[in-house]
């Protein structure tokens, strides 16, 4: 089809791409004994080098509340996630005001249309928050 490239949208260009990661892969990378998340890192910036990898506001809320709350080993491996996102390529994101509004209207659409089950609202946010 000619002429497709002109609608292809910005987030698919691999200049700009950002990939949203959710908090069991910090935690992953945190985690001495498992390299799978540092592995697909790896490829993903092989495969797209100006690729950067996003940090929802709900993942830092997560990683936050495991530090503080959760069992000695999720609160070493959420710590370490904590303090070293920076350092290891990750960049936590904001919101402008009215995007927390949309995003809690969009969590509200996926649990009404019972895409997620309530007890993963926080994973609702994630997607929403990373749309």
């Amino acid at each position: 089809m000619p002429g497709w490239r002109a609608f292809t949208p910005v987030a698919l260009n691999p200049s700009n791409m950002l990939i949203a990661v959710d908090t069991n892969v910090l935690m992953r990378h945190a985690d001495p004994h498992s390299d799978s998340a540092l592995r697909a890192k790896e490829i993903l910036k092989d495969k797209l080098p100006k690729l950067k990898f996003g940090v929802p506001p709900t993942v830092v809320q997560e990683l936050a509340y495991l530090a503080e709350c959760g069992t000695p080993e999720q609160q070493d491996l959420s710590g370490r996630g904590l303090d070293n996102m920076l350092a290891w390529g990750f960049e936590p994101f904001d919101l402008v005001a009215v995007g927390h509004g949309i995003t809690e209207t969009i969590v509200f659409k996926i649990l009404a249309a019972e895409l997620l089950p309530e007890e993963e609202r926080n994973d609702a946010f994630v997607i929403a928050e990373s749309a």
